[in-house]
């Protein structure tokens, strides 16, 4: 069951704040994963912005088959894949990626565990929680930022970690 607490999207100024700071740990050959990407926001917005190649994977087929819409009249388009399906079921998503953001706040321990042992580069999850974090994880290196996002009439968490450096 949705609610206004976990339910949303990140509004233009919170990705304009993300891509601030994704932009720090680019390369030539950087590329980002979006999993949970819904309508495609955030993917079209780091394509355009950054100009990396983006990815998104979104569950909801709707969704995916809008994202699909909004994403087609992006001046990037060429930059921009919109999937459908389960990061489970598509693992090797993320292996051509090195930046990865997921709104992690309806995730189970399986999946965000998943995430943290198989991909290598910056995560940035939405969530912070230590039931659906392993131990393991939890004393490692995170840094916290703020971003503007739609469901709260503040600024919201983001916990980012580098996953090259904190093994």
């Amino acid at each position: 069951m949705r609610n206004a607490s976990t339910y949303g999207e990140i509004t233009s100024k919170g990705r304009n704040q993300l891509c601030e700071d994704i932009s720090k740990h680019l390369t030539k050959d950087s590329s980002f994963i979006d999993i949970g990407s819904g309508y495609g926001k955030l993917v079209s917005h780091v394509a355009e912005n950054l100009n990396i190649k983006s990815t998104g994977i979104e569950l909801c087929e709707k969704k995916h088959k809008i994202a699909l819409e909004i994403n087609y009249w992006s001046n990037k388009r060429d930059l921009i894949s919109i999937q459908h399906g389960n990061i489970l079921n598509n693992k090797d998503l993320l292996k051509n990626a090195n930046i990865l953001f997921a709104n992690n706040v309806l995730f189970e321990l399986e999946l965000n565990n998943f995430i943290l042992n198989n991909f290598s580069g910056t995560i940035y999850f939405m969530n912070f929680i230590n039931n659906k974090i392993y131990k393991e994880h939890i004393n490692r290196k995170w840094e916290k930022l703020e971003i503007d996002v739609s469901w709260l009439k503040k600024s919201s968490n983001v916990y980012k970690i580098n996953t090259n450096t904190n093994r």
